[in-house]
């Protein structure tokens, strides 16, 4: 998710510089209109650069970099859809009824790693936009046209979420089981905290038990404190080297939100 991020802001940052010669095609008596296009264009190009200054950021956590994402996706469609609209009114084409800044809502899924609920909540407020801009629109929208932008910014809200839904499955599907290179093989014991498994490793021929620490737990209340708790355990246990103790073998958190911790398995 980080990775993609950096690259698709980094295009639209390229896409922004490359789209200012069609400044020169705008009527230059449209002063406030051409002031108000450069700044839309000015902003873009800075959220683009900051989200590509975060994605490359390494201090910065992963859910902290797909929060960042959201409110990014969020704000660059209402730009994309703002903009569209101011120059379609300098040049007279009236204003666009599918912007790109709605089909930047559907591209979302596929680059953040969020949940369907947070795409759900990125889609309804990236798409508010469009209905805004169309009322607020220089050239004169009818009723027919405002209907059928909010049809569109409906569609592009369910859609954005049913793209999500089909990616997390095919997510799940992929990675069901599997934690970083070790493989789930048996349920060994389960508690209120997590789960214990047996594993084995993809490439070496050695057994391992996995604790499992459920998404769903994490965000219930009081899961921010079991989180941390399991941190701190994962990490007391990496510093013992008593021969009565066990090896602690990887620690980290899945796509899907999962917290585990890889051990020495004892028979």
């Amino acid at each position: 998710s980080r990775h993609r991020l950096e690259r698709f802001a980094g295009l639209l940052a390229a896409a922004t510089v490359l789209s200012l010669p069609i400044l020169a095609f705008v009527d230059p008596y449209e002063l406030s209109a051409v002031v108000a296009l450069t700044g839309l264009l000015g902003i873009s190009f800075a959220l683009d650069v900051v989200l590509v200054l975060a994605a490359r950021d390494r201090h910065l956590g992963g859910e902290a970099v797909i929060r960042l994402g959201a409110v990014y996706f969020v704000l660059r469609s209402s730009l994309l859809t703002s903009t569209a609209m101011v120059l379609g009114d300098l040049l007279g084409t009236g204003p666009a009824r599918m912007s790109f800044g709605l089909v930047l809502l559907v591209i979302a899924p596929f680059l953040l790693a969020a949940r369907p609920a947070q795409i759900l909540i990125v889609a309804l407020l990236g798409a508010l936009a469009h209905p805004v801009a169309l009322l607020t629109s220089a050239s004169p929208v009818g009723t027919s046209e405002l209907i059928a932008g909010m049809i569109d910014a409906v569609t592009v809200v369910v859609g954005a979420y049913a793209c999500a839904r089909l990616v997390e499955a095919l997510r799940r599907s992929v990675t069901r089981d599997t934690y970083g290179v070790y493989r789930l093989t048996r349920l060994l014991a389960k508690g209120a905290m997590g789960e214990v498994w047996r594993a084995e490793h993809d490439l070496l021929a050695r057994p391992a038990a996995i604790k499992l620490i459920a998404p769903g737990t994490v965000r219930r209340p009081g899961g921010a404190a079991l989180s941390a708790r399991f941190e701190r355990e994962a990490r007391v246990t990496a510093r013992l080297t008593s021969p009565h103790t066990v090896t602690l073998y990887d620690y980290g958190v899945s796509e899907d939100g999962t917290y585990y911790y890889v051990m020495e398995l004892l028979e």
